[in-house]
Parts: C-alpha cells; sequence; structure tokens
C-alpha cells in the first residue's frame, strides 16, 4: 500500500526496525520499506516466499515469539482479519513499538488508536 509505505517513510527514520504482520503474498509495502533502507522483517502464519531485502518468518501473532518482535519501532499490518487486531496490538505494546492497521476498506478497529487518512486511504495508529 502506497499511501502506507509514504506515511512510515514521513514518520520513522531510515534505518528503523519494522514488522509486518501477515504478510501472506503480498510483500509490496515491505520490499519498498527495505529498499527505502529500514530493516523489515515480514511475519505470516504459513510459509511464504523469500523477497531480496525482507526478512520472513513465520510466527502466530495470537502466540507470538517475542524474538521477532524486540526492538521494532513499529508494528504494521495491511487489511488483517478483525479477530487478531487486539493480537498486533497487544504485540506492540508489549515490546513498546507503534502499530499500524490498515483494514479492509469497511472496517473500522475496535482498538483504542487514531485514524490517520493520507491519499484518500484511512488506517489507524497508536504510539506506545
Amino acid at each position: 500500500m502506497e499511501t502506507v509505505a509514504r506515511y512510515i517513510e514521513d514518520v520513522y527514520p531510515r534505518g528503523a526496525r519494522l514488522v509486518e504482520v501477515g504478510v501472506g503474498e503480498r510483500d509490496e509495502t515491505a520490499r519498498r520499506l527495505a529498499d527505502a533502507g529500514y530493516d523489515v522483517t515480514a511475519s505470516d502464519v504459513r510459509d511464504v516466499g523469500d523477497s531480496v531485502g525482507v526478512d520472513f518468518v513465520r510466527d502466530n501473532v495470537r502466540e507470538p515469539d517475542a524474538g521477532v518482535y524486540e526492538g521494532t519501532a513499529l508494528v504494521y499490518s495491511l487489511r488483517p482479519p478483525y479477530e487478531i487486531h487486539a493480537d498486533i496490538e497487544e504485540v506492540a505494546r508489549t515490546v513498546g513499538a507503534d502499530l499500524l492497521l490498515a483494514p479492509l476498506g469497511d472496517e473500522g478497529v475496535s482498538l483504542d488508536a487514531r485514524l490517520v487518512s493520507r491519499g484518500g486511504r484511512g488506517f489507524f495508529v497508536n504510539r506506545f
């Protein structure tokens, strides 16, 4: 998602550690951020292919491996299932990382997060 990547580039310094939760087969944002100089890890509950510049790990955010997220400036997820929003927030809060959720277009979030609108796209941010 172009607008999310631009927001991250505007807010976080190059070299910051980022984790994308639930990357699946759509790693365009993670690759763009890695190409821009970020330390990006992408996680998913199933194995996904490797991508140049992005570290992929298999992790279930409902039973997370804390080591995947330690030292992270931002935990973000693009179009995550509503059922794991709170789990993603808990991981971010536990490691002291900021949270960014970009839900499906018609979904909201039940989290205490600020709505950010960029380029006609809304997403939710919480800075811990």
